[in-house]
């Protein structure tokens, strides 16, 4: 059986330093302290946290570093509990850490009924052939999904992950495709795809293009 995926974009990002995250009711803390000393520039940080039943619900969330100031901040649930709340979800935002500091950032849930922060403007458009995410300065175009494909096709065959990119100056450009294997065995061949949109918030959209394999197996790239 065939499973890779293939990551465009990192957006995983580990720090070296001793950490801690305390879950206290409806607020969850972050803290690093840096203890290599190393400056650790701006990241993308992921955190996955779980809350207890009816303590989050999607798009509730505010986070706020140790002087009280907002921090953009994107929370995508990953299970949720029998009252549809959320039982799982991945924290991600950004954050730098200076020699020999600590830092420390408190998410709160809003159940008093804050406003939640601000999203960005991801617009998610479609049509027959394509799928495209958008903002105010770019858009990325991605295959329609094809969940069953009329007969199995070699991966170079089927459409490439990423069809197109919008460039500053408003053109389209690029493209994708699978380089081409005369020996690739028949359980490699391609029964059908699926692009679906795995993220959308204030930080970044991100969008899975899975292919399901004949012998069971996939090929997934994410953008």
């Amino acid at each position: 059986m065939m499973n890779f995926m293939i990551k465009l974009q990192p957006l995983l990002f580990a720090l070296l330093v001793s950490t801690s995250c305390v879950l206290h009711a409806a607020e969850i803390v972050f803290e690093q302290k840096e203890v290599l000393g190393k400056d650790w520039p701006r990241k993308l940080l992921s955190y996955e946290v779980e809350f207890g039943k009816g303590e989050a619900r999607g798009g509730q969330f505010s986070l706020k570093d140790s002087e009280g100031n907002p921090v953009p901040v994107q929370v995508d649930a990953l299970d949720t509990h029998s009252d549809d709340s959320i039982r799982k979800a991945m924290v991600r935002f950004y954050a730098e850490l200076s020699v020999g500091t600590t830092m420390r950032f408190v998410l709160h849930t809003n159940k008093k009924g804050n406003p939640p922060p601000k999203r960005a403007a991801h617009a998610v458009m479609g049509n027959d052939e394509s799928v495209a995410i958008a903002n105010p300065f770019t858009s990325v175009l991605f295959p329609q999904s094809q969940p069953q494909l009329k007969e199995p096709k070699s991966l170079h065959e089927v459409p490439g992950p990423l069809k197109s990119f919008q460039l500053a100056n408003k053109k389209m450009t690029g493209g994708s495709r699978f380089p081409r294997s005369d020996n690739a065995p028949e359980s490699a061949r391609v029964k059908g795809f699926e692009t679906r949109l795995v993220s959308a918030g204030p930080l970044f959209a991100e969008v899975s293009v899975r292919y399901e394999l004949v012998g069971g197996g996939h090929v997934e790239t994410r953008v």
